[in-house]
């Protein structure tokens, strides 16, 4: 997975939490099993808009 058209990186701890970031259009890019408390850490990201990506922008000229 390419993480060009990622603009933010977040941290969910629980899976609801997760789950309400997917259906936000947040992409999951990973999850971690946690060796403290037994838990789970999720990382999410959330896509550039269209506008933003590298591909979009006009060249520069000059």
């Amino acid at each position: 997975m390419s993480f060009e058209t990622i603009a933010v990186v977040k941290e969910a701890h629980t899976a609801q939490e997760a789950n309400q970031l997917l259906d936000q259009g947040w992409r999951l890019l990973g999850f971690v099993a946690s060796t403290k408390d037994g838990g789970v850490t999720y990382v999410l990201g959330k896509p550039k808009t269209r506008a933003t990506l590298p591909e979009d922008r006009p060249a520069a000229t000059g």
